[in-house]
């Protein structure tokens, strides 16, 4: 007998398969139900359990329902940065939140002058 879990990796791999990765429900339900032979009230379940988890997300597009792969939230890979000058004029790339008056690399910041940023460096 197959499990909800091997459900869901069907859905997803028909959903993923897709053009522009989104198909309709029923569609799905219709295919997975006679392909594994199970009744479409567990694709049903599956589908709904990996828009739970995530993994999918309904959209409307119109006339039609889609499922679809989930968009992922928005990741900002960098923190702020700020550039700090110390007493002799050295420029440092510290933390937005730095404390310009104390140790600068105590603090985690780098100096400048150690590492290449232009080809000319």
């Amino acid at each position: 007998m197959i499990n909800l879990e091997q459900i869901k990796d069907e859905v997803m791999l028909l959903v993923f398969g897709a053009t522009r990765h989104q198909a309709r429900p029923q569609e799905i339900e219709r295919t997975l139900s006679a392909d594994l032979d199970v009744p479409r009230s567990r694709v049903r379940e599956a589908m709904r359990s990996l828009v739970d988890e995530g993994e999918l997300a309904f959209g409307h597009q119109d006339p039609f329902d889609y499922l679809r792969i989930a968009p992922t939230p928005e990741h900002h890979a960098a923190r702020p940065l700020r550039v700090v000058l110390d007493e002799a004029g050295v420029p440092w790339i510290c933390d937005e939140g730095v404390d310009r008056t104390g140790d600068l690399p105590g603090q985690g910041c780098w100096a400048c002058g150690d590492l290449a940023f232009t080809a000319s460096d």
